[in-house]
């Protein structure tokens, strides 16, 4: 954590605060830093929120930062951006890590002295770097130029917030419907003034949400001191009566001269007000944000005890457990009070026995958030699966990103079915697996009975590839859909089913192989690839990378794809990427060869071994870790895409990552001596003999005093807890 501002001074006397073999006692709520990955530059953002929230809480309560009154979207994902230097409002609300913004709504803004004509500019203070602190549970910041200190804390469905006001000035608190992250819109609000309190509902559509219409909020605001309202909108003031319903709407609260410190709580939900009101009953915190803070850190510490790391560097332990941190900050549970839930049909529905979760950012988190749930978290995964199963029902398609209330159809593939199959091959259910079967069958024949077909079905289905001249994209799209046939063959295989056709259907990666170029690349109907192949152009191809990025999308086939490559084989291959990559200077711009802050080709280091140069393996892992991943607020290569960046951290800090579809994981390098991680089975323990800071060669490695011979480990013996032992090279 930062501690500045405030006079504050943290000091330890624990053997956790130095580096080394001799740090046993460490704390993992101390070793969260809620500043890493909220700046970065260009691609580099991370989009995290700093504020308070417990584990995949709904109320995510912040600050909404910009420059020169300005947001654009692309670093103020999550609202706050480090880079900035004003704080705008607080908002409720906040994704965490994406690379599309929404929400970041229902805003509050403690002012003293306003004009008579309020608008942002009125009450927008300076960011002070030294005047603010973040720690698990809890954000506090000093407005300037006005004096007022800001403190925030949360519960699953509620914010909270002491504002202390200095001993001069009217004191006012603006509240906003009107505004969310950058180019989102309210669309219609209502605000009600009643005894002590505001009440009312947001109808806002974001960036992702925005092709769905949008979600409600609702909410109930409680505050401490007794106020007079008056309704704000367009920066005029006019004296607050009944209810105010406008997508402008807006109020400014002024309070007696004698007040001094203000508290309030908000309950928000997406089921209705009184369902809102309820949700605020059952976390009364009376106005106490030290019991707040103490019931969100009760709250994570079991979560992040789960893994327990000894030794290793200081920085390695803070960029750890931030990211196993980062790694349940979503989805979201949106499961309310008496189990209540607003599904993707638009109706209110009962979680019977489970947790209802929204905001999955599936194209990114079936890779390594998901696994890593499965792994040490199932209970929390199982119920996801539930989630993701009612959506299906609700819908009639398998999600794809799932936000709040809707589906934002964003990104392609087809990963809902990603989550269902690596969780049902890794033993974790929660779901009717013979009616996905059934669902995720008809998608990819195609069939009448499937509301949502796969990417460019007819082509593919037809002749093995997506054409090019037919379909945008079309390369990454054959590549995700060969995939998500692999993974279908793998369900059947589970189910009892015959799984020869998709098994075949998962090889059409190589129908987008051009041999004569090394890559993968757009081909069209008549069978000829498209002509003035470059390979570092981010072409129509391609989403979100190029041809070096795309074509180590086979992970389910790295040894198809070394044969493909002929004598060049894909070690060659991609120790060509990853040199470039480590020569390659910083831009702010996508990376061109090897690029971490996005997806398609984040397991790549781990190709090498599954081919046969384990030590390849364990060189660019490391090197991914030490140039990638840092202690600061640039500490992410990019958006964390809702934990996926983090849990890759975590993964390959463990010295293990895992294959998707398949029970079992290819092996690394450990970060750490020693780490102890609760699986289902009891306690695993992976321990590096030989250990010593920045050496990552592994000579053998063993498994309750048994060698491994080759380079995966099963999820069965991981999940039965005993002892993983790298011995490092001398």
């Amino acid at each position: 954590m930062r501690w500045s501002g405030f006079g504050a001074v943290l000091v330890c006397f624990s053997a956790a605060c130095g580096g080394g073999d001799e740090a046993e006692a460490i704390d993992p709520i101390v070793e969260v830093d809620p500043f890493i990955g909220t700046g970065g530059i260009g691609f580099g953002v991370g989009s995290i929120p700093p504020g308070p929230t417990h584990p995949y809480g709904l109320a995510k309560p912040g600050p909404e930062t910009a420059t020169n009154g300005g947001d654009p979207g692309f670093s103020h994902c999550a609202g706050y951006w480090w880079e900035d230097d004003e704080i705008l409002s607080f908002a409720q609300i906040h994704l965490a890590g994406t690379g599309v913004p929404d929400y970041g709504v229902l805003r509050v803004m403690p002012a003293v002295d306003l004009p008579d004509r309020v608008r942002p500019s009125s009450y927008r203070a300076e960011l002070q770097h030294g005047a603010e602190r973040a720690e698990l549970g809890r954000y506090q910041v000093r407005l300037q130029p006005s004096g007022i200190d800001v403190e925030i804390a949360a519960t699953p469905r509620t914010s909270l917030y002491r504002m202390t006001y200095p001993a001069t000035g009217a004191r006012s608190l603006v509240v906003d419907l009107s505004r969310g992250i950058a180019q989102g819109e309210t669309l219609d609000a209502s605000l009600t003034v009643g005894d002590g309190e505001l009440s009312g509902w947001i109808q806002h559509a974001g960036m992702l949400s925005g092709g769905f219409g949008g979600w409600r909020l609702y909410f109930v605001m409680k505050l401490d001191r007794a106020f007079t309202a008056e309704w704000l909108e367009d920066g005029a003031r006019r004296p607050a009566d009944g209810t105010f319903a406008s997508a402008g709407a807006g109020a400014v609260l002024s309070f007696a001269a004698d007040v001094t410190e203000l508290r309030m709580q908000i309950g928000l939900s997406f089921v209705d007000e009184a369902t809102a009101r309820g949700n605020l009953e059952a976390e009364w915190m009376d106005y106490d944000l030290s019991r707040a803070v103490a019931e969100t850190v009760a709250a994570w510490r079991p979560l992040l005890s789960r893994v327990e790391v000894k030794g290793g560097e200081p920085e390695a332990r803070r960029m750890f457990y931030s990211a196993l941190y980062h790694a349940q900050l979503m989805p979201t549970s949106l499961t309310e009070t008496g189990g209540k839930y607003r599904g993707l049909d638009g109706e209110v529905h009962t979680a019977d026995g489970f947790v209802y979760y929204s905001d999955f950012s599936l194209w990114d988190t079936f890779r390594t958030l998901h696994p890593l749930l499965t792994l040490v978290y199932p209970e929390y995964q199982r119920d996801m699966n539930t989630s993701l199963e009612a959506m299906t029902i609700a819908s009639g398609s398998v999600p794809k990103w799932p936000l709040a209330t809707g589906e934002s159809n964003t990104m392609i593939g087809y990963h809902g079915e990603s989550v269902f199959v690596d969780s049902v091959t890794k033993g974790v259910g929660g779901f009717d697996e013979a009616r996905m079967f059934g669902v995720l069958e008809a998608a990819a024949m195609a069939r009448q009975d499937s509301l949502r077909k796969r990417d460019c079905s007819a082509s593919y289905l037809a002749q093995g590839w997506c054409s090019a001249d037919e379909e945008g994209r079309s390369a990454s799209k054959t590549l995700e859909n060969a995939f998500s046939d692999f993974l279908l063959a793998r369900f059947a295989d589970h189910l009892g089913e015959d799984a020869a056709v998709f098994d075949a259907r998962a090889d059409n990666w190589a129908n987008v192989f051009d041999a004569d170029v090394g890559f993968v690349h757009g081909r069209n109907a008549d069978g000829g690839f498209l002509p003035g192949f470059d390979d570092e152009a981010f072409s129509d191809d391609f989403v979100e990378g190029n041809a070096r990025q795309w074509t180590m999308f086979v992970p389910h086939d790295p040894v198809g794809l070394d044969e493909a490559m002929g004598e060049t084989g894909l070690v060659r291959w991609l120790s060509t990427i990853f040199e470039a990559s480590e020569a390659a200077e910083p831009t702010l711009l996508p990376d061109l060869w090897y690029w971490h802050g996005n997806e398609p080709d984040i397991h790549a280091a781990y190709m090498f071994a599954e081919v046969g140069r384990a030590d390849l393996t364990e060189k660019w892992v490391d090197w991914v870790r030490r140039t990638r991943y840092t202690d600061g607020p640039d500490g992410l290569d990019g958006n964390d895409d809702g934990g996926t960046l983090s849990a890759w951290y975590v993964f390959s800090a463990l010295g293990f990552y895992p294959k998707i579809g398949e029970a079992r994981y290819v092996l690394g390098t450990p970060l750490f001596p020693e780490a102890r991680v609760q699986v289902p089975g009891g306690t695993l323990t992976v321990r590096a003999e030989n250990w010593a800071a920045k050496e990552y060669a592994v000579e053998r490695v063993t498994l309750n005093g048994a060698t491994i011979d080759g380079p995966y480990v099963s999820h069965a013996d991981l999940a039965a807890g005993g002892e993983l032992v790298f011995v490092m090279a001398d």
